[in-house]
């Protein structure tokens, strides 16, 4: 296997919401432990789930498939699902707990019907970091803001690998994006980067994301923009330049659009 994952620790964490208000994406539990294999009937919790050694096989949506280490399921809520071990012995994994009123609306815009994805190394490797980062925040019981934020950018970060199935054109277009996130990128030249008419890359990005080019690469400035507030000390300004905004005024007042709070707000409250 290209895959070497057998430094992922074993891990557990968990966070009860007590008497708040369910936000808006949510993760509650996340692990990585042995597992011999679980039977679910319907249930309201979707999980995503990472095999880190062995086999096993899913049972799902009336078919049946052999997970690999490195290989991603997402399950959803209300369907039954069987996971058990290849070879009747156990296997690792690592799984996610997902929920909340917006969960299921952008699974479907990042996923579609995708249920299982096999990321290259590469991204797999981003996918773990982004569960590590989301770890860390269950951890360190922060608040609701900063584990919606964390649980969004890990499932844009595990959608992103299914780009190529969808079309290996968007998947080019979503790469340039990341690796040119500070520069001032225009719809132009994304099209010159796809040998693509304008109006084609539109149509393109409405078609899978319901927006245009530049809206998404708004969207991606700001994720990052969020993941560097909470995730360094860097100031308003030095993150501004780092996601393409020409000073930390036009920055933030994109970020309070986006978030609802200003950047310093934000990074306080996930404090």
């Amino acid at each position: 296997m290209e895959y070497d994952l057998s430094e992922v620790p074993d891990f557990f964490s968990s966070w009860n919401l007590h008497d708040s208000p369910m936000p808006p994406l949510w993760c509650d539990m996340t692990g990585a432990s042995p597992s011999i294999g679980h039977i679910h009937d319907p249930h309201p919790i979707s999980t995503l789930e990472v095999i880190l050694e062995g086999q096993a096989v899913l049972d799902y949506r009336g078919s049946s498939h052999t997970l690999n280490p490195g290989d991603i399921a997402l399950l959803a809520s209300g369907e039954w699902h069987r996971l058990m071990p290849a070879n009747g012995k156990t296997f690792r994994k690592i799984f996610i707990t997902l929920t909340g009123a917006n969960f299921v609306p952008l699974a479907e815009e990042l996923f579609g019907s995708n249920y299982l994805l096999h990321p290259e190394p590469d991204e797999l490797k981003r996918i773990l970091q982004q569960i590590e980062l989301l770890r860390k925040v269950l951890r360190e019981q922060k608040n609701a803001i900063s584990v919606s934020t964390a649980v969004y950018a890990l499932l844009l970060e595990t959608g992103s690998c299914i780009d190529k199935l969808r079309s290996p054109v968007l998947g080019e277009v979503l790469r340039y994006m990341e690796q040119h996130i500070s520069e001032p990128v225009t719809v132009k030249d994304l099209a010159r980067q796809t040998n693509l008419p304008v109006n084609q890359l539109q149509t393109l990005f409405k078609k899978h994301f319901q927006m245009t080019p530049t809206q998404y690469f708004l969207q991606m400035r700001l994720k990052k923009g969020a993941e560097l507030l909470l995730s360094s000390k860097l100031t308003v300004k030095e993150i501004a330049m780092m996601t393409g905004y020409s000073s930390g005024l036009a920055f933030a007042r994109e970020f309070q659009k986006s978030y609802g709070v200003r950047p310093s707000l934000f990074r306080k409250q996930g404090e």
